[in-house]
């Protein structure tokens, strides 16, 4: 996409900006598992070149004072996220070693980080910014107490209320404070299968948060996974095939069963996991596939899709109540798979297709 007209340079900078930022953004990954120094200097020299490309375009073209503002407050965040970055995506085992590693200048600049900063609430760098920074900041804390002999694992308890509370600390702005204690507490909760850690999470979230809708939700959200535990039956939401014939879940489950979920929403994911299922199809022909569309757009727009895409409407199907059948399977994210054996029993609530452990996963209940 391109813009033509009055301001059309400065919109494409911005739209090219952000497709330059997605291709750093590997680069940087790469650069993470250099040392400290080496990566001090990968990192400057990309904001440098950020630097001279924007003079370079003010000189020719003379925008705003207002334009240049958002491109230089979207470098300096871009930079500091690849700072906050560096200890989690490092390949390194110890991660407290890594932080003791770096200079003690390294994280200087967030002396004078405003996490309140309401005019760039919806900034997606910002944003980026701030949810890598309350990753690190949590690390740090976390450290200050945990056993230095355990290992981090980010789905450590602790450390993720570690970060509710710094960010309850930190941020007093309530969009910002209310937007990053969802987005943390959700991560969390979708990937537990611990009922009493599930609870202390959802505690320490509604403790904090004053979104009055966010807590209800998350509140549902919650009491839903922890229905979902392995060996309970999977409940017997109502489905519809592409003959608009409806079905209980449970009678069409007769083997072991991978449901997996798709949306318009997500439409590479859409494509790509029925490319995956359909090779997974091929290898674990004991297994029965089937996937379920969780939009209220109707049957036709879902079967035009699959048909565009050549792909079966053999096995697939939609919710007859939509928002309900999302709340009740606590599907999030869309890349969600259940797994079930053919006593319509839960193997596992929550993985993923794409997962290096899915095939073991298949295995394992082939030989249950």
């Amino acid at each position: 996409m391109v813009f033509t007209g009055i301001g059309a340079k400065r919109n494409n900078y911005l739209i090219n900006d952000f497709l330059d930022n997605e291709q750093i953004e590997k680069s940087i990954y790469k650069y993470c598992q250099l040392p400290p120094e080496s990566y001090q200097i990968k990192i400057d020299s990309l904001a440098f070149l950020k630097k001279e490309k924007l003079s370079a375009f003010v000189k020719k073209y003379k925008p705003s004072s207002f334009f240049e503002k958002i491109v230089k407050t979207n470098n300096e965040y871009s930079y500091y996220f690849s700072k906050e970055v560096y200890p989690l995506w490092h390949h390194g085992d110890s991660k407290r070693d890594i932080l003791k590693s770096l200079t003690k200048d390294f994280y200087n600049y967030r002396k004078n980080i405003n996490y309140n900063d309401d005019s760039l609430k919806e900034n997606f760098i910002y944003n980026s910014f701030l949810k890598s920074s309350f990753n690190n900041l949590a690390l740090q804390t976390h450290f200050e107490h945990s056993d230095k002999e355990n290992a981090f694992r980010r789905s450590s308890l602790c450390y993720n209320l570690d970060r509710l509370k710094l960010i309850d600390s930190l941020v007093s702005n309530k969009f910002i404070k209310d937007d990053l204690l969802y987005h943390f507490t959700v991560s969390y909760l979708s990937r537990s299968k611990n009922t009493e850690s599930n609870q202390a999470i959802l505690e320490s979230y509604l403790s904090r948060s004053k979104n009055e809708k966010g807590k209800k939700m998350m509140t549902r959200f919650t009491n839903s996974l922890n229905k979902l535990k392995e060996g309970s039956n999977i409940p017997n939401i109502q489905i519809v095939d592409y003959k608009n014939s409806e079905h209980s879940i449970n009678s069409i489950i007769k083997s072991p069963t991978v449901i997996s979920f798709w949306s318009h929403s997500f439409y590479d994911h859409f494509k790509e996991s029925h490319y995956k299922i359909n090779e997974l199809k091929e290898k674990y022909p004991e297994v029965k596939f089937i996937s379920i569309n969780i939009d209220d757009y109707g049957l036709e727009k879902c079967k035009t899709s699959l048909n565009n895409n050549r792909f079966s409407c053999s096995d697939e199907y939609h919710f007859k109540n939509p928002e309900e059948s999302i709340e009740i399977l606590a599907i999030h994210p869309m890349t969600k798979t259940m797994i079930i054996d053919e006593h319509q029993k839960i193997v596992n609530s929550n993985t993923n297709i794409f997962s290096m452990r899915f095939e073991e996963q298949l295995l394992g209940l082939i030989n249950r």
